[in-house]
């Protein structure tokens, strides 16, 4: 039997305290992220407006890492943020650094023009392991 929209509610609180994503959750439990999300600010007390507004009154730079965090591609947040493109590619390098990716910004910042030679490289090199 399937749970009722309250039980489910109460999965998705009981299961993001345990400190899982919202994706998931999602995952889990068949339901769209939009869905969770407002379950689970009913539940915080978090209000949309009161957080755009939060983010209105930021710098770009936390405006652009919000952005980075929930998974926008980099050409949107440019747009968003009406910032240059190697001032968000710059911002996008600090901000894989904090979540602990500083290693892939380092090689990529040693391979720059190389890279399409290096993923095709590793593309052959994953393909004769297998």
């Amino acid at each position: 039997m399937l749970p009722s929209k309250k039980e489910k509610e109460k999965l998705v609180v009981k299961i993001a305290k345990e400190d899982k994503t919202t994706r998931v959750i999602a995952k889990g439990l068949h339901m769209c992220l939009k869905f969770i999300g407002q379950i689970l600010n009913k539940v915080t007390g978090d209000n949309e407006d009161e957080r755009e507004q939060k983010l209105e009154s930021k710098s770009d730079y936390a405006k652009a890492f919000q952005t980075f965090q929930n998974e926008r591609p980099l050409t949107e947040v440019a747009i968003e943020l009406d910032i240059e493109s190697p001032t968000v590619i710059c911002y996008y390098g600090y901000y894989l650094k904090l979540v602990n990716l500083g290693r892939l910004v380092t090689t990529y910042e040693e391979l720059k023009d190389d890279l399409p030679l290096f993923l095709r490289l590793y593309g052959s090199k994953k393909r004769g392991i297998e």
